[in-house]
């Protein structure tokens, strides 16, 4: 039997202006840091969210430096496969490296572990526990309101943003396959298409 294409359908991303809004509503707060680096780590990195609140100190910067690949032990289809046993990785660009760095130092201060074993993301009151993938969702809802998003989107939206972004900013659908770690090159089709914002653009040309 003949292999069936892989039909893309279309995902709701946060526009450019909105990734915007997020990630400076939740940078001015003092108390919405750690949701400013659950933001940025999404952006930067086009995880999903349940491998985002598996994140370990250790996974993410080792001898006081960032890490640059970041090795997943909890990852969509985990075990599945032979191929999907030997783990997957990930990589952090420099903007997020230095990201990860303050955070470190974040955390330190307010007394959480920085253990290699401790959560990266923990809740905000003690007992200090890794943040749930509900409460990740449930935080992202609460800092789209406050950032005058009307029509909020899930969290797993930033991942399909990062990964939009990532095209239109290289054109580099092989690449775009690595980092979001698609088997199949056809399932990274759906971020080539084209965006509101690219479109506002181009009737801005049309002579009328």
């Amino acid at each position: 039997m003949p292999r069936m294409a892989y039909a893309p359908t279309s995902y709701r991303v946060p526009t450019l202006a909105e990734q915007a809004k997020i990630l400076r509503v939740t940078g001015k707060h003092a108390d919405g840091y750690r949701d400013h680096m659950l933001f940025s780590v999404a952006l930067g990195s086009a995880l999903r969210t349940h491998e985002i609140a598996a994140l370990n100190v250790g996974d993410v910067i080792h001898a006081g430096k960032p890490r640059s690949r970041v090795q997943l032990e909890h990852y969509k289809g985990r075990g599945k496969t032979k191929k999907a046993r030997r783990g997957q990785y990930v990589f952090f660009g420099r903007p997020l490296r230095r990201k990860i760095v303050k955070f470190i130092g974040w955390k330190k201060r307010r007394g959480e572990s920085v253990a290699p074993d401790a959560p990266l993301f923990v809740t905000s009151r003690p007992p200090l526990e890794r943040l749930s993938r509900r409460t990740i969702r449930h935080t992202s809802q609460k800092w789209q309101r406050l950032a005058g998003i009307d029509r909020p989107y899930n969290f797993h939206a930033f991942r399909h943003a990062a990964l939009t972004n990532l095209y239109h900013l290289k054109n580099d659908i092989r690449a775009v396959q690595r980092i979001a770690r698609h088997a199949d090159i056809d399932m990274s089709m759906v971020y080539t298409q084209i965006t509101d914002e690219q479109l506002e653009r181009a009737v801005d040309g049309l002579p009328c």
